[in-house]
């Protein structure tokens, strides 16, 4: 019997021990809502492909080698797909190298040569997926940004980030461009010349010096916008009297704006209903940033206060009401403020929270408020838990009170993320959570060769342990010194 159907079993024998216990004709049965769940994860699996690489980082000149990985279900070597898809694009998005990998078994070997002739230094990302993989978002997609330096000394590795303030009239332009070698080392107190250029010429100039960081601040300000787009600004690093390093950044003049997001608990907020929400504080160079604040409804009146918790994250706890709406009024490290509307609550509905404290269980909660109650009130509710696209557990109740609390033993699930999702008696999915199962049981694995140090083309052997559940495998590996 292979994993798919041994938990399908296990699914439909907790199912049994629910049903004694809640016994009632419904509109669909347990087992239909698990047999259609585990049918539609029959029909649309889900393919994850990941690229294992031989270094961090490279120089030109170097090969990229790596491994790809593409896996099914709870972790498997997939068997459904036969090709894999690399590409690498260069800081522009612009194609440099595609690959198409034969898959056996799930696994690939590929490798990509950075030629001088066609590779200059720089960031390049990475990207690997399948064929099916395209059928879904493509945020599921593998990946991966890695740095191309050269073997030359000093070389320059820029980044650069705006600050800008726009607006019909005037804009105010901040660029801050921090200048590092490939080693990550800082190019601290160097003369920096520079100058914004559009088509029809200088727009401004200037010069500076970075900081101990290697920061160079660019300001200026325009009163005509419209020249400013598809402008570019020109940089010249003086890394000594006879190197000067030049760089061009394409202008950005969107006026940036720090992206607040709300994740409410069980997805929705819902009248009536005292839920937990998580925010999430992030900066236009993509790095969270702390926050604190208030939340107000429609009437100015402080229903709740937060202070972010780390890299702008943090919760709060808020029971909405009918025809109100609410505000998450926030106040950044520079004292700028804020507001951003919270999400529309429901009118009715179920909320499912998940306490996942416990070192052997996953306590859950299921709360209705009036108007669901009153609709659906002695019906049934269905909660599915499903790791990997696997029901692993399923259960059932009764809606006779407008709250409930179950317990279920993580012992159900393999190590990895749980989704637990609520359905109606109808089998109509009411609220979702997820959670992550950490049981400790991953391989230990330890490596030992038998020199310290080898001369070039010695023969090299190591030994790998990988150890489990007090069993150990050992293999030997013999390979030559670079």
């Amino acid at each position: 019997m292979n994993l798919r159907k041994f938990l399908f079993v296990l699914s439909i024998s907790i199912t049994i021990l629910h049903l004694s216990v809640f016994a009632q004709r419904d509109s669909i049965p347990l087992t239909t809502i698990i047999a259609k769940t585990s049918k539609f994860t029959n029909d649309h699996p889900v393919e994850k492909v990941y690229l294992h690489f031989d270094k961090p980082y490279y120089a030109i000149g170097d090969t990229v080698w790596f491994k790809a990985y593409v896996t099914i279900e709870l972790h498997q070597l997939s068997q459904l797909s036969q090709i894999a898809y690399v590409d690498m694009t260069d800081g522009r998005n612009n194609i440099v190298t595609e690959l198409k990998l034969h898959l056996v078994n799930g696994m690939a070997n590929g490798y990509i040569p950075l030629s001088p002739v066609f590779m200059k230094r720089g960031n390049y990302h990475i990207r690997a997926y399948t064929k099916w993989m395209r059928n879904a978002d493509q945020a599921y997609f593998f990946n991966k940004t890695i740095a191309v330096g050269s073997v030359d000394d000093n070389q320059v590795i820029p980044h650069i980030f705006f600050k800008n303030s726009i607006s019909d009239k005037l804009s105010k332009i901040n660029a801050v461009i921090v200048y590092k070698d490939q080693d990550g080392n800082p190019y601290n107190n160097k003369r920096v010349d520079w100058k914004a250029v559009n088509d029809d010429g200088t727009i401004n100039k200037g010069k500076g010096e970075t900081d101990q960081n290697g920061i160079l601040n660019i300001n200026f300000s325009s009163t005509k916008p419209s020249e400013l787009n598809s402008a570019i600004i020109s940089t010249e690093l003086s890394i000594n009297d006879k190197k000067i390093v030049p760089n061009t950044f394409p202008l950005e003049v969107t006026a940036p704006q720090i992206d607040v997001q709300f994740f409410p608990e069980g997805g929705t907020l819902i009248n009536g209903i005292r839920s937990r929400v998580a925010l999430k504080a992030v900066e236009p160079n993509g790095l969270g940033i702390d926050a604190k604040g208030t939340i107000t409804d429609n009437a100015g009146n402080v229903v709740a206060d937060f202070t972010s918790q780390h890299l702008g994250m943090g919760v709060f706890a808020i029971m909405p009401e009918v025809n109100k709406t609410y505000k998450a009024n926030l106040i950044f490290p520079d004292g700028t403020k804020n507001s951003y509307d919270l999400p529309t609550a429901r009118d009715e509905g179920v909320n499912l929270s998940v306490n996942n404290s416990f070192p052997d269980s996953l306590n859950i909660k299921i709360v209705a408020n009036d108007l669901f109650f009153q609709k659906n009130q002695n019906k049934s509710l269905y909660v599915i838990a499903q790791s990997g696209g696997i029901v692993c557990y399923a259960a059932q109740t009764i809606l006779k009170s407008s709250a409930y609390s179950a317990t279920i033993p993580k012992s159900k699930f393999p190590t990895g993320i749980v989704q637990v999702t609520v359905f109606s008696s109808k089998g109509s999915p009411l609220s979702e959570r997820i959670a992550f199962i950490q049981h400790n049981d991953q391989l230990n694995l330890s490596l030992r060769s038998d020199k310290a140090t080898y001369t070039r083309r010695q023969k090299v052997r190591m030994l790998v342990s990988a150890k489990k559940h007090h069993h150990a495998s050992r293999r030997y590996f013999f390979g030559y010194c670079c």
